[in-house]
């Protein structure tokens, strides 16, 4: 997938050229000037002859206003009058211009010409904005046409103003493409598109025949040519430094131009400004002349005539057709536009007998293979509107990757050609006289043959210049380290997620259709890239081997057998990437070449053989279904070239599990979050699985037919998912020492509450888009608390409809979260709308009778014992009637520091709130109020013993 070619219309495209004459900025450089402005080109003609400037930091302000001041001295500038404006600062004809204001020499001068007259109460108003109309007249008496004006008023001097000096302004046709408005502040673009197009206006002058005063025009005498020593001019750029249409480039600092109509080419002074890219091209370009006649380039533009410049990716050339491979008859260049969305190539005409030039050189008896280069751009111009392309300008470059460096002999040697190639190597010598040799960093600045290092990538330039062999080499130390994510076509891969196209050179002369030497997904290492950003050479340091996948069901349809894996996961983000892949002709299965309905058999034999696997589940599986855990490889195509299988590069570990008699633990290993390993029957070295940031982690849903459910993720140490002491279902591969490469952790169902399931206490709950699983749209938030925390601030989670129907701000409930960390199970312990649900009257115990357990008790206060102030000991009666306090079952538990306190408010719109242990102090129990009231409290009790256990106290006021 090359880059796109690209079709550019000269009629648009105005070439603004940034210049270094002198200080001055001109369009292009203005960060406020746009180029496809209409004003854009006036702007940047008249900064280049020094009559407007910008500002300091870089801009222009085409919309700011412009003094009155202001507009005289770009109106006395463009008379050529800059020293006569310098030579006659000081006192004016008008009150209100001190003598040291700045631009009293340019009112002076323009007061002399009769350029500006005040406004007849002896004041000029030299900070005032110059109105569109004061600008058109001034610009009117500069050229020399007051009299038109006052001709275009009857004569009558008093009535020429202003329509008078408009009318002469529209007849000079100088309004072009402004539209101003009377009476308006002119903007600084209007005023020079103003002064712009009078540039080339014919000057209206006085003169005298014997006493007699009259006015006549000079054909062809104006501001350019007559007052700023300068001119403007239209031809075709033939030839610069780099490149020519005669074969003889131009010495450092001139520019060869063919002036339309003339017979031969005019050198002049390129004035620093590049020309690059512009040799072949008609322009129009603006000068000055210095005393002895001799120009100096101050602006250019491109104006090929009425066509289309076309400009080809290299790679994007599908064939030339021309008679005996020369193009003396003209030929036909078929090229794509689009090669990825285009079902045809686009089709160029060429002229016969064009003129061709490669890297800057004109080549006599151009050949296709002197037109198509391996690797560059072809610029194809049409000289004539509507005619063939006439001229081709060939970019061919050569790329070298440094494998070695002779610095003796100046030479280096590419990593990829070989030593039988004549190019496998390139002399780069300086001092030798045949050579003009240019070497540029990446940066573009000035480089030397020490610059270069190995790895390098070269993009070597070859052109000639007289009898001379010219060397352009730009070095590219651009590198891209990372993992091929996908491969998108045989041109083109993603790196992390981000494409990247490989080099014409990188397939020619180290891939050539070897297979072993293509990409593979998965392959990690460092890239390195050409000046276009393309992949011209890769060291890898990790192979496309090491991807683990897993394999869910291989089925035959229609003759053909389609393999559906789960790929490997390169982040801590859980993802479901299940994908349908066919294997490669050259598919192999732990190494073996087999036939389709082999490769099927053969993968459930593995099942079979392996009783060690769990695979538990009660679901009925398809008969395509072949659960299991392989290494696996894709081509450039994303085709199956490989799997490896439990036995052959695949080891499975193999586990005692706990035994049945550990309540729920069947088959299954505890997970231990302070070492984040998954512990065994023996709790022994080699019955231990110990999870990092690089172990790949496979989900595999309750129901395996389900290819959505799957899911892949890095093991994340600070967000494992999987809950402490609990118990899961799991396989590991490939253990280094007691860490797992792989693991597949299989759920079985809906995951029931347990002493390690999280309570919750309700704040708000609301329906709300859920992006990642939509079926969760209820976003509950509430404080949550667990065994090893509790909560000082809310949480959100998301449950189904389903699991949130009944809940309400101050509910407590309990859940469990699935292997995605979904919430998988609800049950409500108590609905403070109503009666408490169970655990009253009878506490609630998770687990076995020891530190672990969770109880969840409710009741009434029925006696609080204190010490010096302080609550020792609680003990509450379990059940919601007051009269049954003195008959109900009790639970005492003893308040501690590490206790936490809530209390729910329904007369308030926050319902729930954290509060302080004091709080304890203020409850009403039964005995304190004497049997007339005692405050509900719900607790949440974490260990077996009163005295040591935590504690959370949920005061109810209904």
């Amino acid at each position: 997938m090359g880059f796109k070619s690209r079709i550019m219309s000269l009629l648009l495209a105005t070439v603004l050229v940034i210049t270094s004459f002198g200080s001055v900025a001109i369009a292009g450089s203005f960060s406020d000037v746009a180029a496809d402005k209409s004003y854009a080109s006036a702007i940047s003609v008249l900064s280049a002859l020094k009559l407007l400037k910008g500002y300091e930091d870089g801009s222009f302000r085409p919309e700011g206003d412009i003094t009155r001041t202001e507009f005289a001295a770009v109106i006395v500038r463009a008379l050529g009058q800059e020293d006569s404006a310098t030579a006659s600062t000081g006192k004016t004809a008008f009150d209100d211009v001190p003598a040291d204001f700045w631009g009293s020499g340019y009112i002076n001068v323009a007061t002399s010409l009769g350029i500006i007259k005040g406004f007849g109460d002896g004041n000029f108003g030299p900070d005032q904005n110059v109105t569109y109309e004061q600008a058109v007249k001034m610009t009117v008496c500069a050229l020399g046409y007051e009299q038109l004006a006052f001709s275009l008023a009857g004569n009558d001097p008093e009535k020429a103003w202003p329509q008078g000096y408009l009318a002469a302004a529209a007849q000079l046709n100088i309004l072009s493409g402004i539209s101003g408005v009377e009476g308006a502040a002119a903007k600084r673009w209007q005023v020079a598109r103003l002064v712009f197009n009078s540039l080339e206006t014919d000057l209206m002058e006085k003169i005298y025949v014997g006493n007699q005063e009259s006015y006549a025009i000079t054909k062809d005498k104006n501001l350019l040519n007559e007052k700023l020593s300068a001119g403007v001019d239209t031809g075709t750029l033939t030839a610069n430094t780099l490149a020519s249409e005669s074969g003889a480039l131009t010495r450092a600092g001139e520019i060869k131009i063919t002036n339309n109509g003339a017979s031969e080419a005019e050198i002049i002074k390129d004035g620093g400004i590049s020309t690059v890219g512009l040799v072949g091209r008609s322009i129009k370009y603006y000068y000055t002349k210095d005393i002895d006649g001799e120009k100096t380039l101050i602006y250019i533009e491109d104006r090929t005539a009425n066509s289309s410049v076309i400009i080809i990716d290299a790679e994007d050339v599908s064939k030339l057709d021309a008679a005996d491979d020369d193009l003396s008859e003209g030929a036909t260049l078929y090229y794509w536009e689009d090669k990825e969305n285009d079902s045809r190539t686009k089709r160029i005409d060429i002229a016969k007998n064009p003129t061709v030039l490669i890297n800057g050189g004109v080549i006599s008896n151009p050949t296709v293979d002197d037109i198509v280069p391996f690797s560059g751009k072809i610029e194809l111009i049409a000289s004539t509107k509507g005619g063939d392309f006439d001229k081709i300008m060939v970019t061919a470059f050569e790329t070298y990757v440094v494998r070695d460096i002779s610095a003796t002999n100046k030479i280096i040697y590419d990593k990829f050609r070989s030593s039988s190639l004549e190019n496998n190597s390139l002399t780069i010598d300086a001092s030798d006289s045949s050579y003009i040799i240019t070497i540029k960093k990446p940066d573009g600045s000035k480089g030397e043959f020490s610059s270069i290092a190995v790895n390098q990538v070269l993009s070597v330039k070859k052109g000639k210049s007289g009898s001379k062999t010219t060397l352009d080499i730009t070095i590219s130390n651009r590198t891209v380290s990372g993992s091929i994510s996908e491969i998108i076509d045989e041109d083109t891969i993603a790196i992390d997620k981000k494409e990247y196209n490989i080099s014409a050179y990188y397939q020619k002369y180290y891939i050539r259709g070897n297979a072993s030497n293509t990409f593979d997904l998965g392959d990690t290492g460092i890239f390195y890239l050409d000046v276009d950003g393309k992949i011209a050479s890769f060291e890898k340091t990790a192979s496309a081997s090491s991807n683990y996948g897993y394999l869910i069901a291989a089925e035959i349809k229609s003759s053909k057998l389609y393999l559906t894996l789960l790929k490997h996961s390169t982040t801590t983000n859980l993802v479901t990437d299940v994908i349908t892949v066919q294997p490669s002709s050259s598919f192999r299965i732990n190494g073996e070449k087999l036939a389709k309905e082999e490769i099927v058999t053969k993968l459930k034999g593995i099942l079979t053989a392996n009783t060690g696997k769990i695979n538990v589940d009660s679901a009925t599986f398809p008969t395509d279904y072949v659960p299991q855990v392989v290494l696996y490889t894709l081509n450039n195509s994303g085709d199956c070239t490989s799997i490896s299988t439990i036995g052959d590069d695949l080891s499975l570990y193999n586990v005692t599990y706990l035994p049945e008699a550990t309540a729920g633990a069947l088959n299954k290993m505890q997970f231990n979050s302070s070492s984040n390993e998954l512990v065994g029957a023996s709790n022994t070295s080699n019955n231990r699985i110990k999870l990092n940031s690089s172990t790949q982690v496979f989900i595999v849903p309750h129901n395996r037919a389900d290819t959505d459910e799957y899911a892949s993720k890095k093991f994340d140490p600070a967000n494992p998912t999987l809950i402490h002491d609990a118990y899961y279902h799991v396989e590991a591969y490939d253990m280094s020492g007691t860490t797992a490469k792989a693991v597949v952790l299989y759920e079985t169902g809906a995951p029931a509450v347990s002493e390690q399931s999280s309570i919750g206490i309700v704040t708000s709950i609301s329906q709300a888009t859920n992006s990642t699983y939509e079926d969760y749209d209820r976003r509950v938030r509430a404080y949550i608390y667990t065994r090893s925390a509790n909560a000082s601030a809310e949480s959100t989670l998301y449950l189904t409809e389903n699991d949130a129907q009944g809940l309400n701000a101050g509910d407590v409930f309990i859940y469990s979260l699935d292997l995605k960390g979904r919430v998988g199970n609800v049950q409500i312990l108590l609905n403070v709308d109503g009666a408490m649900e169970t655990p009253v009257p009878n506490p609630i115990q998770l687990g076995n009778v020891n530190y672990s357990n969770t109880k969840l008790f409710g009741g009434l206060v029925k006696s609080v014992a204190k010490e010096s102030s302080s609550i020792t000991r609680i003990t509450f009666a379990l059940t919601n009637d007051i009269d049954e306090v003195e008959s109900a079952a009790i639970e005492d538990v003893d308040p501690a520091s590490n206790n936490a306190v809530l209390v729910f408010d329904g007369s308030k719109t926050t319902k729930v709130s954290i509060s302080e242990l004091s709080e304890l102090n203020s409850l009403d129990s039964y005995e304190g109020t004497s049997g007339s009231s005692a405050d509900e409290v719900f607790v949440i009790q974490y260990g077996a013993n009163r005295t040591t256990s935590k504690n959370v106290f949920y005061i109810i006021k209904r």
